[in-house]
């Protein structure tokens, strides 16, 4: 079926089987036809994501963020590059990581005006995914 569809492509348009899928926007992909599964991985994303904010050797922690943690402090903004990171981690946490969720959807909430607080935080996230 897939490659009668393959060949019907192939002849409307101007492209080429490459074969079977491993790589797609940074996202690892592996089949095990056997067990019927499919696996996705970001590790090289993510390794990337450590790299460029100088955590690829932090202490990992357990917890994506800190219980009771408080936003709404009178902290004071920061200039970091809080939703430069903040996207990259979103992109993670929908590809392959939806243990991330509830601490980036939080997180996000800071994105106007992000508080040093709030980067802390987002770099604790980055502490438990360098753990996991």
């Amino acid at each position: 079926m897939i490659h009668k569809i393959k060949i019907e492509l192939m002849n409307k348009f101007e492209m080429q089987d490459i074969g079977e899928l491993s790589l797609f926007l940074g996202m690892k992909i592996h089949r095990n036809f056997e067990k019927g599964e499919i696996t996705i991985n970001q590790e090289q994303y993510l390794d990337k994501i450590l790299l460029k904010y100088n955590m690829q050797d932090c202490n990992p922690i357990e917890t994506p963020m800190e219980v009771k943690l408080n936003l709404q402090s009178e902290d004071e903004s920061c200039d970091k590059p809080y939703r430069e990171l903040l996207g990259s981690l979103l992109f993670a946490m929908l590809g392959s990581r939806p243990d991330l969720n509830f601490a980036l959807s939080y997180l996000s909430r800071s994105q106007n005006q992000p508080t040093e607080t709030a980067w802390k935080s987002l770099k604790r996230v980055l502490r438990y995914i360098s753990g996991t």
